[in-house]
């Protein structure tokens, strides 16, 4: 049965308002996450399987699902609007990228920062392993976002730290290969080590 034009007023009435409060919601939480990471973070480096499962795949499946549920009425609108197989298709991959990009920022954001409260109580008590490594590369990338960052391996896999200009500019015309990167680290969760204090070397 078709919707009478008072009921689809009164639907796109309500996703309007629903839309600015969702908004709202998002841009909160992005906020929160940016001011964590750039203020609050500290870097980690390592981390098993389950670091990854539990910090980003399980959330991110969660709010995922859960985003579809609590906006399926709206999905299926959106979906089935026109009797055309293509822009249909379309109008579902654009709804797959954004419920990925919100539960990300409402779901895996939060996660993370509780997972890493509770891997600085674990680390609280934790000594400190100091390691020399390998500088595999001082990096410089170019752009109006630049970041700056020092390569390395640990444990098998590439890791990097991102550092300000200030204190990287020395190196940049140097060889790596002259250098070495001594690491202050503490063992948390997930076979994951927290940095406390890193500096370049010469070897």
């Amino acid at each position: 049965m078709k919707k009478s034009f008072t009921e689809k007023k009164e639907f796109v009435v309500d996703e309007k308002k629903l839309d600015d409060l969702h908004y709202k919601i998002f841009v909160g939480f992005a906020i929160l996450k940016l001011v964590y990471y750039f203020i609050f973070q500290k870097p980690i480096i390592g981390g098993d399987f389950n670091y990854s499962l539990f910090n980003l795949w399980i959330p991110l499946f969660i709010g995922f699902f859960g985003l579809t549920i609590y906006r399926w009425k709206y999905i299926k609108v959106i979906l089935f609007v026109a009797n055309n197989w293509f822009w249909n298709l379309i109008r579902g991959l654009f709804l797959i990228v954004q419920g990925v990009l919100c539960s990300y920022v409402i779901v895996v954001g939060p996660s993370e920062i509780i997972w890493e409260g509770l891997n600085r109580i674990e680390i609280k008590e934790a000594s400190v392993e100091t390691k020399i490594i390998d500088i595999k590369q001082f990096r410089f990338d170019k752009g109006s976002g630049s970041k700056y960052k020092i390569l390395f391996d640990f444990k098998g896999e590439s890791e990097r730290i991102k550092v300000s200009y200030k204190l990287i500019k020395e190196y940049k015309d140097v060889d790596a290969k002259d250098y070495k990167l001594s690491l202050d680290l503490k063992k948390g969760l997930n076979d994951t080590y927290v940095i406390e204090d890193w500096k370049v070397i010469k070897k």
